[in-house]
């Protein structure tokens, strides 16, 4: 399996650990976790999978895939913070921010995720 896919599958992992955690305290706090964690797992979905198509191909094209990649994953990721904050009638933000964030913390364990 490839990077990209084990950092996608560790943040998703977190993120429902951490918003079941969150539904025990409440459903206010569940759903905010839900929110927060896809706000982080989508545009990363997104990134990798644009990033990584053009992978080998011409340098340019390398480059493009990732700035392009990145943008949709930046516009992506404000939008879902827009959706998230205008659907949920009441957002927990220690719930939202700290799902969000433990999602992108995976980052920082990224480089022990390599290959065996």
């Amino acid at each position: 399996m490839s990077l990209p896919r084990r950092v996608l599958l560790a943040q998703v992992w977190v993120a429902v650990a951490l918003t079941v955690t969150a539904w025990w305290v409440g459903t206010e706090a569940g759903l905010s976790a839900l929110f927060g964690g896809l706000t982080c797992i989508l545009p990363n979905g997104l990134f990798a999978m644009r990033a990584t198509r053009q992978i080998g191909a011409h340098p340019g094209k390398t480059a493009r895939g990732l700035i392009g990649g990145e943008v949709a994953k930046w516009v992506t990721t404000v939008a879902l913070f827009v959706v998230s904050f205008v659907v949920l009638p009441s957002v927990d933000p220690l719930a939202y921010f700290g799902v969000f964030v433990a999602c992108q913390a995976v980052y920082v364990i990224a480089p022990f995720l390599g290959t065996r």
